[in-house]
Order: C-alpha cells, then sequence, then structure tokens
C-alpha cells in the first residue's frame, strides 16, 4: 500500500540568509538527495530547516513572534533561496522581516501581495520535536497542524478558511455589543453555517485519508501490535450548524463570543482506540506523531504528483535504537526526494547516505557556518 512510484521532486539548490538567529552571513548549496547537518547542540542546525519552513510557509515552524529570529543588533533578517521545479525549472524566494515592520516576500523577484498566496508554491513538510506538543494540544494547535497541511494542495481551500474567519470575526464583534441586532445576528448565523461547509469536508476529507496511512507507517515503526488512527471531530459531524449556532445563542450572549463552529473542531489522536494523551509514553507518542508526519509527506506526494522537500529535526532523539533502525528502513524502502535532517551524532546519519548509495550533502554546523565533511 505504501510502495510509490519514482516521481520528479521540487528541491533547494541555493540559500543565503543574512542575520538570522545564530548566523550572520550564510551562503551555502545543497544536494537534490539527502542533506544531513550535524554539530553540537547550540550551534544553529534547526536554525537552517526553520530558514527552509520559513521560505516555503512564510512564517516560523513554532508561534513565537517571526521577529524573534533577527540577529541579536540587527534591524532585520533576510532570505533568499533558489529553487529547481519539478521540470528542472528554476525558481527564487526572497523573504525579509525587519523590526516593527511587515513581512515581504518577492517569488523571482516579483512581490507577493498576499502572502497566503505563496502557501503551496514550495511545498514542505517538516517533522520537529516540538510536534508532540499536537499529543497535548486543547485543539487550537491541531487545527493549525492541519490548515497548513491542506493549504499547500488545495489553494482554495484558504480563500475558504478565510471566508469563514471573517465571518466569524464580525458576528463576535456583534456579540460584545452592548445592544445586540438580532436580524444581523440570524445574517451572521447563515452566512457562518454556509462558510463552515467547504472547511468542514476539506477537514474531514484529509483526515479519512491520513488515518489509514497513519496506521500503516505506525506499524512499520512499532514493534508492538497497536493500531494508531485520527479522527476529525466537527460540530458539523451530526448536525447543521445553523441549528446549533441557533441552540448556543443564549450561551454567545452572555460570554460574548461564538461557542460553536469549525473553529472550535478537534482531532482525536488514537492508540487501539484510546486517547494517546492518556495512555502513550514518551516513544509511543514520538512515533505516533513521525508517523502521521509521513502520512502526511506520503499523501502530499500523491495529491502534487511530485516530491515536497522534507526537513527532520532531530528525528532520532527520545527514541530506542530498534525505532532508529527501523525509521532507516523507512527512508531506505522509498524515495523522498529531497531530504533535510539534523542530528549531534554523525554515526547517526551516516547510515542514511549507505541507503542512498552514498550520494548527498553532510554538513557540520560550528561558528555560525555550515563546514562540508566526508561522507
Amino acid at each position: 500500500m505504501l510502495a510509490l512510484a519514482v516521481s520528479p521532486a521540487i528541491s533547494i539548490r541555493e540559500l543565503q540568509a543574512l542575520a538570522f538567529r545564530s548566523y550572520k552571513l550564510l551562503e551555502v548549496s545543497f544536494h537534490p538527495g539527502l542533506n544531513a547537518i550535524v554539530g553540537t547542540n547550540g550551534q544553529g542546525k534547526t536554525n537552517v530547516l526553520d530558514m527552509l519552513y520559513m521560505l516555503s510557509m512564510c512564517k516560523a515552524p513554532t508561534r513565537v513572534p517571526d521577529a524573534s529570529a533577527i540577529r541579536h543588533g540587527e534591524d532585520g533578517f533576510a532570505l533568499h533561496g533558489k529553487y529547481t521545479d519539478p521540470a528542472g525549472q528554476t525558481a527564487t524566494v526572497s523573504l525579509g522581516i525587519k523590526r516593527n515592520q511587515g513581512k515581504t516576500l518577492r517569488y523571482d523577484d516579483q512581490p507577493c501581495a498576499r502572502l497566503s498566496d505563496h502557501i503551496g508554491r514550495i511545498p514542505l513538510l517538516a517533522i520537529y520535536p516540538h510536534d508532540v506538543e499536537l499529543v497535548w494540544d486543547g485543539g487550537d494547535l491541531r487545527r493549525r497542524f492541519l490548515n497548513a497541511f491542506i493549504a499547500q494542495f488545495d489553494p482554495v481551500y484558504i480563500q475558504q478558511l478565510a471566508a469563514y474567519e471573517k465571518i466569524l470575526s464580525q458576528r463576535n464583534t456583534l456579540l460584545r455589543t452592548p445592544s445586540h441586532d438580532l436580524s444581523l445576528l440570524e445574517v451572521y448565523d447563515m452566512q457562518l453555517a454556509q462558510t463552515a461547509i467547504p472547511v468542514y469536508q476539506a477537514r474531514l476529507a484529509a483526515c479519512q485519508a491520513l488515518s489509514p496511512l497513519l496506521s500503516d507507517y505506525y506499524a512499520r515503526l512499532s514493534p508492538a501490535s497497536e493500531r494508531a488512527s485520527i479522527t476529525y471531530l466537527s460540530a458539523l459531524s451530526d448536525g447543521d450548524l445553523l441549528s446549533k449556532l441557533h441552540e448556543a445563542r443564549p450561551k454567545d450572549l452572555q460570554r460574548m463570543y461564538t461557542t460553536v463552529g469549525v473553529h472550535r473542531d478537534n482531532i482525536r489522536f488514537e492508540l487501539n482506540s484510546h486517547a494517546l494523551r492518556n495512555m502513550g509514553s514518551q516513544g509511543q507518542q514520538k512515533t505516533f506523531i513521525v508517523a502521521l508526519r509521513l502520512a502526511q509527506y506520503h499523501l502530499l506526494r500523491e495529491r502534487l504528483g511530485y516530491a515536497p522537500i522534507l526537513l527532520l529535526d532531530d528525528l532520532f532523539d527520545k527514541l530506542d535504537s530498534q525505532r532508529v533502525s527501523w525509521l532507516a528502513e523507512v527512508f531506505s524502502g522509498e524515495h523522498f526526494g529531497q531530504v533535510f535532517i539534523t542530528d549531534t551524532d554523525p554515526s547517526r546519519i551516516r547510515p542514511l547516505f549507505r541507503h542512498r548509495a552514498g550520494e548527498g550533502r553532510l554538513l557540520e554546523a560550528c561558528d555560525g557556518q555550515l563546514k562540508e565533511q566526508t561522507l
């Protein structure tokens, strides 16, 4: 089920960075296949992956302000990447942020008026250690996780989500006014119910497609006979939103915000039909998240028809030697296109190059630079 035929891939060939965290100036080229960055903690391995993430997604991979990536003492940072698309054509992306100013993005040297228009141009999947927070999140982080994924293969989804959020904001503003215009509230209810439908349908379809892939990847990464699954939990699962908005109106008026809708949906993570957050060990939780991200990668590659870029930050951390071995087998058995992986231990990385016939680049992060090492 998981076998995928070799297909074209998108890749970044050159990266320049100015005043980005630990890097005063960085200029580096990459291999179209495997790129490993090793080094001790605090040397800037993850910073490189964050640069690539921001060039694709226009924001940091965590919920910290983008300006926090500006190097101490500098007014802003700039990133520039040169890419090769699946057809062999080149494209450039430039991203800049200055303190107390907006964010600027240029694609092929043309300014991008809306950052959301850029999402999906450079498709990318990342696995970070902080992804395990998805296990404990109350819902907001999981919705963000799903939104970012769908947006990379369905550009209309961003517009649909924005339309819903605009009506939601207007409804919440009305709920906060001292005298409520109930006729206007009814209009907002109808509009909110209508705009919620495509958002719900896209999220439901994505979860239904991801769940069997997650189960297969988890089974390959874990020795135990555990079944991993995800379930989309939505107010629309058992009825129309308009009737639920009517039912919740007294509570909404009292609390002065909208308490029901797709903005409060969630995703249930399960092992053997039990909530992962209640019974999973650290190893089980990380294995679940890695399997989920690999399922996303698989589905994204299938929908796009080519391989996106894959970022793996400290992938082997907190995993026992058996799970490390299984992960190495997964990456050797399938074509993953361009991959970036970081680790403090080069000995855990070198076997991956052997699986790829010794091709790729091994870089060491040290003193604000990336130095090439022999494979």
